[in-house]
């Protein structure tokens, strides 16, 4: 099931319902910017069938909310978009301080079409002014379309009418998370604006607890920071308020996974990671469940399954950057380096000025094709900031060594096992490594970084 302008509260409603899955609304908002429409355009009956394909969901809930003098008018149609029919039409007015109190009964009607009830969500941090509550949810989807900066200032100016809104804290804090994690493309961290984002998660969780969004604000925030239990506790009280969010599951399967981030994992626990991500891909096979499988199992040393899994996710989301972005890199480690490099070329947006992300796949791809010398000029362009970086550097390591370049390969490796003191005994524990352990290089590696 999906939803629109209206979703929040109506989410919420919908929840406790075991026969439904609830897509997020960011998939919702994805989807409209992928077809060139507009949430607020009416509901034809073949946009529905249109959402109802592309989101895999049998039901769509459109609404809509229109303001009259003091009243606030909520619409909403239930689409069974199997049978192409209007399962529902509800229309409410109230009060325009009462939004929420209209999409409880929203939730409540429209629960009762399957046999179930709904209940009102709970709320410590009250009404928030319409105002704010129209900026949130306008945030909402420059967030999921990437637009970070526009969705902040929304959600600046919603904390500071309502400093009460936990949705809107939460909503910062997700943003603020985005903007300054460690950044795949960059190859840095912002320790600064993730300590804000901690401190904006905890503050619409001493709001609203109860809010699934607090949590994971909170659990996002830790994982930027490297705080893998904290991540983990908060992902998985988010997953006890809402057991069918993949968004919470795809977190949890991070605090477990065995892939380096800001730091190296101290205690990964592949089984469960890989679990966690496939029961997020069942549940919201359009979350970033593809992006965080394949490169989990990469690191497993399972890398055409990582590959294949890598493609599975492009298939059911061909204008997802980040997903389009490294299928070259893992088709190359699949045995397919020259089709890489193709697919790799053809996706530039500009060749003429390689971002550091793209130089960087470049010499890994070149690397697998025993291209040495443009790989090489490929990394230089990469520059320090990428190849220097923890996981970029421990990747480069195994490329180097799989290519047979055994004092590169050892040179990358110590540079990245140097970065953080967890990952020497961490490196014991990463199959993609295993085939290298004993060779002389590496050995004296691992006993300079061990003092032994």
């Amino acid at each position: 099931m999906a939803g629109g302008r209206i979703s929040d509260a109506l989410t919420a409603g919908l929840q406790p319902l075991d026969s439904l899955v609830l897509v997020p609304r960011e998939r919702v908002v994805e989807l409209y910017a992928a077809q060139s429409r507009l949430e607020s355009q009416p509901l034809s009956s073949d946009l529905a069938r249109q959402i109802s394909r592309d989101l895999r969901v049998r039901y769509y809930v459109h609404g809509s909310y229109q303001r009259v003098g003091d009243d606030l008018r909520v619409m909403a149609r239930l689409v069974d978009g199997e049978k192409d029919a209007i399962q529902a039409q509800e229309t409410l007015t109230d009060r325009v301080a009462n939004v929420f109190g209209l999409e409880d009964e929203l939730a409540t009607r429209f629960a009762a079409r399957f046999g179930a009830r709904g209940r009102a969500a709970t709320r410590q941090s009250g009404t928030p002014p319409l105002e704010a509550y129209q900026a949130v949810s306008e945030a909402r989807a420059h967030y999921a379309l990437g637009r970070l900066s526009e969705a902040r200032a929304l959600l600046k100016h919603a904390v500071d009418r309502a400093p009460g809104y936990a949705a809107a804290w939460a909503s910062l804090s997700k943003t603020d998370s985005r903007l300054a994690a460690p950044a795949a493309n960059q190859g840095r961290v912002s320790s600064e604006g993730l300590q804000q984002a901690l401190e904006e998660a905890t503050t619409a969780v001493s709001l609203e607890p109860g809010l699934v969004d607090a949590q994971i604000a909170l659990a996002l925030a830790y994982r930027g920071l490297g705080m893998l239990p904290a991540q983990r506790a908060a992902a998985e009280q988010a997953l006890a308020l809402d057991r069918r969010n993949g968004e919470a599951l795809v977190i949890i399967g991070d605090a477990y996974a065995i892939a380096p981030g800001l730091r190296c994992p101290s205690d990964p626990q592949p089984e469960r990671a890989e679990q966690r991500y496939r029961e997020a891909l069942t549940i919201d096979p359009l979350s970033s469940g593809h992006n965080n499988l394949t490169t989990h199992l990469w690191w497993m040393n399972r890398q055409t399954e990582a590959h294949q899994t890598m493609s599975e996710g492009v298939s059911i989301q061909p204008d997802n950057v980040q997903l389009r972005l490294w299928l070259p890199f893992n088709m190359a480690f699949a045995g397919r380096a020259d089709e890489a490099f193709e697919m790799w070329r053809s996706g530039l947006q500009n060749p003429q000025q390689l971002r550091p992300v793209d130089a960087f796949i470049a010499g890994i791809i070149d690397l697998k094709r025993r291209k040495f010398e443009t790989a090489d000029d490929y990394l230089r362009r990469a520059g320090s900031q990428i190849t220097e970086a923890l996981p970029f550097s421990l990747i480069l390591a195994v490329t180097q060594l799989q290519a047979g370049r055994m004092s590169d390969g050892a040179t990358s490796l110590q540079r990245g096992l140097e970065r953080d003191s967890a990952c020497p005994a961490w490196f014991d524990r990463v199959p993609a490594f295993a085939p290298f352990k004993d060779a002389p290089g590496v050995r004296a590696v691992l006993a300079r970084v061990r003092g032994t």
